[in-house]
């Protein structure tokens, strides 16, 4: 099968070529289209869910709506819509390693509270 060039295509279509170039331009592929509608559902199960699904939990809704995508799609356009999970319970999980930290510390230099003593019912 031969091949022509698009100035020869054009010239016996007798069509600009600049016409071909501006349709090739507005033309959206067929997987462009699909990422784009699973963004709008990535996106909108993402805010259902109160901003705490992670990918993994967006696939499995995903496939419950009869939608196919893999985990690695899923959390390539999450990632470039900037969706994050959320975080909710690492603010918990940092102060118990801020607070494991500290006791580490105590126990390895051997800092300890000296006991009070108490004589005949007051502190000294």
């Amino acid at each position: 099968m031969k091949h022509h060039s698009i100035k020869e295509t054009c010239k016996v279509l007798s069509v600009p070529r600049s016409t071909y170039y501006e349709h090739q331009q507005n033309h959206v592929s067929p997987q462009a289209k699909r990422r784009k509608t699973l963004s709008q559902s990535i996106k909108r199960i993402y805010f259902n869910s109160r901003r705490i699904y992670g990918a993994p939990k967006i696939l499995k809704a995903l496939q419950k709506e009869g939608k196919t995508a893999s985990i690695k799609l899923v959390q390539r356009l999450m990632r470039q819509m900037g969706l994050n999970q959320s975080r909710a319970r690492s603010g918990i999980i940092n102060k118990l390693m801020i607070l494991m930290r500290l006791i580490i510390q105590i126990y390895s230099r051997k800092i300890f509270v000296q006991p009070v003593q108490i004589k005949s019912g007051v502190q000294t």
